[in-house]
């Protein structure tokens, strides 16, 4: 979709609105699950190469020569990345974000929401009221990074159940929690399952199965896939480019690669001090001190303040940074 100048408040123009081409590459956000060793992170990484962005919860990468990929130790992690991500330099760079995996991204989060609300699990808040928490802000860097224009490639283990009807059929899903999963699954225009399975000769193949079962999750926006594509990159991308072409679709185009700049981790004391100066010298002197309140009622919970945090409020502390700056430069100030 592309956007004009724009004549009206809200930043386009429809005058200027153009056609929506297919392209023959793969496009739209995809879930890929499957079991330990199936090749998740290299598909992924040989599907962009140096394109891709592997935001690594687990260190898949440790044989893939030349992946760009930061470690991620923290749920604030994903906010200091997508303030990043939002770089006209960094969007140069890459066209793919790959999470790996979304299954420790949701731990991640649900520590985080946690230790915000001094508890230890989500259940000891009444009414589910952390649990809509969680899925808020898993949602708010999901949709953060898919606006930026950023593709998005999601990472799960697989696990196999049996459902709690009198058929009890065994299916296998992805290993995030039923509301995670149900929240990336909705998201995704792909859901592919790898597995592997004997041949003739007794000997083990991989495959990606694009279609779902009653015994396995899968789906694909590409009408006309085979339900089952052998696993290697080359194989599945003709495959997926004959699909498309079938339905329209024109060949898409290389781009090169920039270098990646990293953040630094800093200390408690320094982000406290970063938040204090935000709050003084840009809202402050401003008179805009209801939304740092807003802010921090979101973050810390409703009533506390900055200067009652504690060290282990840093992640708090730095997602009030992130936001507080984006504030401000919407505001102008």
């Amino acid at each position: 979709m592309a956007f004009g100048n724009g004549n009206s408040d809200s930043g386009f123009d429809l005058l200027n609105l153009k056609p929506h081409k297919v392209s023959t590459d793969i496009e739209g956000n995809l879930l890929i699950y499957g079991l330990p060793k199936t090749g998740k992170t290299s598909f992924a990484f040989n599907m962009w190469k140096n394109k891709c962005l592997i935001l690594a919860t687990e260190r898949g990468y440790n044989y893939l020569d030349g992946a760009m990929a930061l470690d991620i130790t923290k749920f604030s992690d994903f906010s200091k990345i997508l303030k990043q991500l939002r770089d006209p330099n960094v969007k140069e760079m890459f066209t793919t974000v790959v999470i790996d995996t979304v299954d420790i991204m949701e731990k991640l989060a649900v520590k985080y929401v946690c230790n915000r609300a001094s508890v230890k699990d989500l259940s000891e808040v009444p009414y589910g009221k952390l649990y809509g928490e969680l899925d808020t802000e898993i949602e708010n860097i999901i949709l953060g990074i898919a606006r930026e224009g950023y593709q998005i490639c999601f990472i799960s283990h697989a696990v196999t159940k049996t459902s709690m009807d009198d058929d009890q059929i065994t299916y296998t899903t992805a290993t995030m929690s039923r509301r995670i999963n149900n929240l990336v699954s909705k998201f995704c225009d792909h859901i592919f399952y790898f597995s592997m399975e004997r041949n003739e000769d007794g000997e083990l193949e991989r495959w990606i199965y694009t279609r779902g079962t009653d015994t396995y999750m899968a789906g694909s926006r590409i009408n006309g896939l085979p339900s089952k594509i052998k696993l290697d990159v080359d194989e599945f991308k003709k495959v997926v480019s004959d699909s498309i072409l079938k339905i329209g679709g024109t060949e898409g185009e290389e781009t090169s690669n920039i270098p990646q700049p990293l953040f630094k981790e800093r200390t408690f004391e320094e982000v406290m001090d970063s938040v204090v100066k935000l709050v003084t010298t840009k809202f402050m002197e401003t008179d805009n001190m209801d939304y740092v309140k807003e802010i921090t009622d979101r973050n810390l919970g409703v009533g506390r303040l900055i200067s009652e945090c504690e060290r282990r409020d840093k992640e708090a502390l730095e997602i009030i940074e992130v936001e507080l700056e984006n504030k401000a430069e919407e505001l102008g100030i």
